[in-house]
């Protein structure tokens, strides 16, 4: 945290919205472990590789 800060990448501004969202980062962990127990693993491995594919496409182009 000292070398962000040093950096500027971290101010009073970037640590209100941290906190404001700090809830919604729980409530989306708790929620993505309710989640998993029903998601089939090879389905989520291969939407795992097709969006990471997407994305790599995405930063070439």
């Amino acid at each position: 945290m000292p070398f962000s800060y040093s950096l500027g990448l971290i101010n009073f501004d970037s640590l209100q919205i941290s906190l404001l969202l700090a809830p919604v980062a729980v409530a989306g962990a708790l929620t993505g472990r309710v989640l998993i127990r029903h998601i089939n693993q090879q389905v989520f491995e291969l939407l795992a590789l097709a969006l990471t594919l997407v994305a790599g496409l995405r930063l070439l182009f």
